[in-house]
């Protein structure tokens, strides 16, 4: 995309594939690539937002399904699921079972492991998995 740009302001004169590119004649020509460079940038940010928006419904029929009334080591109801997200890596669904705490079929023995998993960060899984309604876990749970 930024061969886009310099491409729409004249500054380049070559593609990443190695086409060549005459630079824009006038500022109508200009105007009319910038135009197209938003409009790639728009498309890609508004495709992004909506894969982030499908994740999160998807925690929510999740959280929907909790109805086991059993509780883990910690006093989390099994079944429960949580998400958790890092700048770096995107958005996470954690599930609550019988046996430990998962990232998709990833096990972890406890919220802190988990978090430190998908986020590269230690930290406390207690503040960085939340509910639906974002508060975090502590918060949530009174830890």
């Amino acid at each position: 995309m930024g061969n886009l740009k310099e491409i729409a302001l004249g500054k380049a004169h070559s593609t990443a594939s190695g086409v060549m590119v005459d630079p824009p004649k006038n500022t109508e020509e200009r105007l009319s690539n910038i135009e197209k460079w938003l409009i790639e940038l728009t498309t890609a940010f508004n495709s992004i937002n909506s894969a982030r928006l499908k994740d999160k419904r998807t925690v929510e029929n999740y959280h929907k399904q909790i109805t086991t009334g059993s509780l883990n080591k910690d006093g989390i109801e099994i079944g429960s699921s949580f998400i958790g997200e890092s700048q770096n890596t995107g958005l996470f669904v954690l599930t609550v079972r019988n046996d430990g705490y998962y990232v998709g079929e990833t096990p972890y023995a406890s919220l802190s492991a988990a978090a430190e998993a998908v986020s590269g960060v230690r930290r406390s899984g207690w503040t960085f998995w939340k509910l639906i309604d974002g508060r975090t876990l502590k918060e949530a749970f009174r830890r």
